[in-house]
């Protein structure tokens, strides 16, 4: 219900679109550098992926949203099945970062129909060893409570 993409006669206005490996193709970032992409394309998400394939190839990390009304865990199944990238969502019942390899654990994450997910994505190793290393953080919040 809250998309960006609509059909010729579904009103509203006009948005400039511009794909992801245009940053680099444009010469706006370079090649080689280390990029947090978040992604709030209100349901376009995997459409903003896939115009990205060069650029979350490099050291990136993906921060996209999985809609609490999509049963269906869309996003993260394009991310799981069609991407080199691995996903990583923070569970809330053990205060983790947790790579999300299933996406029957969705269903027991997403509790809320109005809210969105955030869903890491990435094939960076650097990324990956950050959101995991901020696990840490909070087993020492933990010990001092």
């Amino acid at each position: 219900a809250f998309s960006i993409a609509g059909g010729a006669d579904a009103g509203g206005e006009e948005v400039q679109v511009l794909a992801l490996d245009n940053l680099i193709e444009d010469g706006k970032i370079p090649a080689q550098g280390k990029y947090i992409i978040k992604l709030d394309v209100e349901g376009v998400e995997i459409d903003a992926m896939k115009g990205g394939k060069r650029i979350l190839e490099t050291d990136s990390v993906v921060v996209c949203e999985e809609h609490g009304n999509d049963p269906t865990h869309s996003v993260s199944r394009y991310i799981l099945e069609q991407t080199p990238m691995k996903a990583i969502i923070h569970d809330p019942a053990t205060d983790r970062f947790e790579a999300l390899t299933q996406l029957s654990t969705l269903d027991r994450i997403k509790v809320a129909s109005h809210v969105g997910y955030n869903v890491f994505a990435t094939s960076s190793a650097f990324w990956e060893q950050r959101i995991y290393s901020m696990n840490s953080g909070n087993a020492r919040r933990a010990m001092t409570q």
